[in-house]
């Protein structure tokens, strides 16, 4: 009789060190202190923002000063500056209801820097606030005018886009400085999240064992925003994982092609396909995701036991990681003109001749890029 085996996993995602005391810090420079706050401040987040409650601009522009009870006087001077550090690096701050562990907060501001943060804008409320709210990004709440560089659109916000109608903005200034935004955007990343429930595997592949191997390497959707990009994937992923890597439950063409669709709309030449990424991550639709690092063993847990179940009679090694891949769009081929208006998740009416709609893409030539969460 065979034993099972065991399945033995090593998390990619860093840990935090213990901090490290520098007593001579409040010695140096008020200068040097702060730029070194600032340094410790330079990382990537993914935030998602909901534009459900989104109106217009208030009155009174924001105060620069962060919002609550001034520090108490037993505060350091230190975290005084620390204050003030973030206040400089999180320059654009706009009034919003935070959520969080399943509360909401009303009253909140919401910090980010432009040059560092994605924000992944759903658009559940129609693009009349999309509009309105990155063109207000850009000519109220960032000082510097600059408003959004880096941003993340999902399925259900490109389904949004088909009804903007940019002419129907009265307001011209904001009409201006949302094509503006659009034309200025440093990256673009269409998400494309996979769901890793055992019933919705079809598409991958006819191997139930490759499945359960592509579901355990794709990483996982983490719940904190803070990222780092690392680089091409330092795990051995197996060609025929990338000859079939699955990409959702929708064909991402359709999020590129009314993308490209809205900047054609609004005149803006098409930019270097450099700037597009697809961003793939898996969950688990009903289960919360992954916001720290004790929370990865619970959230596998059915997972690998389905693994040892089913696989051979020897322990097995994986290496996990909480993030994302990011691909090119190259290998998805060519869209159709963005004057063209068809379904492109099903073979209908107006579908172009030899257009099949694509969940599982050949990325073999492309090695993706990871995205690790920072996990506490």
């Amino acid at each position: 009789m065979s034993s099972k085996p065991k399945l033995k996993f090593k998390l990619l995602n860093p840990t935090h060190k213990e901090p490290v005391t520098f007593p001579q810090f409040s010695r140096l420079p008020k200068e040097l202190r702060i730029a070194i706050w600032k340094l410790s401040l330079q990382r990537q987040r993914l935030v998602k923002v909901k534009l459900e409650e989104y109106t217009a601009r208030r009155q009174e522009r924001m105060s620069p000063s962060p919002r609550g009870p001034p520090p108490s006087k037993d505060h350091t001077y230190r975290v005084t500056r620390a204050q003030q550090a973030a206040l400089e690096f999180y320059r654009v701050r706009v009034p919003a209801v935070m959520e969080g562990n399943g509360e909401k907060r009303s009253g909140g501001v919401f910090r980010f820097n432009p040059g560092y943060d994605i924000l992944h804008i759903q658009l559940s409320s129609g693009w009349h606030q999309f509009v309105a709210f990155l063109a207000e990004l850009k000519t109220w709440y960032d000082p510097r005018g600059v408003g959004l560089l880096n941003f993340a659109l999902d399925h259900d916000g490109a389904a949004e886009l088909k009804a903007l109608q940019l002419a129907g903005t009265r307001n011209v200034t904001a009409r201006e400085a949302f094509v503006c935004t659009v034309a200025g955007l440093k990256e673009v990343f269409y998400l494309c999240v996979v769901d890793l429930s055992p019933d919705n595997q079809g598409s991958m592949s006819g191997d139930p064992a490759m499945n359960r191997r592509r579901r355990l390497q794709c990483p996982i959707m983490p719940d904190a925003p803070a990222f780092e990009r690392m680089g091409s994937d330092p795990r051995p992923i197996p060609n025929n994982l990338l000859r079939r890597v699955s990409v959702g439950e929708f064909d991402p063409r359709g999020m590129i092609f009314r993308w490209q669709k809205l900047r054609w709309t609004c005149g803006i030449p098409g930019p270097d396909t450099r700037q597009y990424r697809l961003l793939v991550s898996a969950e688990r639709p009903g289960v919360s995701r992954i916001a720290s690092r004790k929370g990865v063993a619970p959230w596998l847990r059915d997972e690998y036991t389905e693994w040892v179940e089913s696989i051979f009679s020897k322990v097995t090694h994986v290496k996990q990681a909480v993030g994302f891949w990011l691909f090119p769009v190259e290998p998805l081929g060519r869209l159709p003109h963005p004057s063209m208006e068809f379904d492109m998740q099903r073979r209908g009416p107006g579908t172009p001749r030899g257009w099949k709609p694509k969940r599982v893409v050949d990325f073999t030539a492309h090695w993706p890029e990871l995205g690790l969460a920072s996990l506490p």
